[in-house]
């Protein structure tokens, strides 16, 4: 009978203690998850191979972006930095440039 009784005390006892530990390692993995940045994951993906223009910080295409900024993630671009073949800057919107047929 005595056994019985240790195993019960055992359980309600360690029962809480597994939550606990459980519980506390999911929120120490979420806050850890939370403070990596897609920056560090973005660095092992190969580089973009296109001429349209990117976001440097984001890899947000720049199509139709206003104010010389990345829409996404806010990061200022100059319109010398873009192509002019593919994208021309018309004062305020970065548009598209439509290709030319060779003749």
């Amino acid at each position: 009978m005595r056994g019985q009784w240790a195993d019960l005390w055992m359980f309600i006892l360690a029962g809480p203690f597994f939550i606990a530990l459980f519980f506390g390692a999911a929120q120490f993995l979420w806050k850890l998850g939370r403070q990596m940045r897609w920056s560090y994951y973005r660095d092992l993906l190969p580089r973009k191979r296109g001429r349209e223009p990117v976001c440097r910080r984001c890899g947000y295409i720049l199509f139709f972006a206003r104010y010389q900024r990345c829409p996404e993630c806010g990061q200022s671009f100059r319109p010398g930095e873009i192509d002019p073949s593919y994208a021309e800057w018309d004062g305020e919107v970065l548009r598209p440039v439509e290709p030319q047929e060779e003749a």
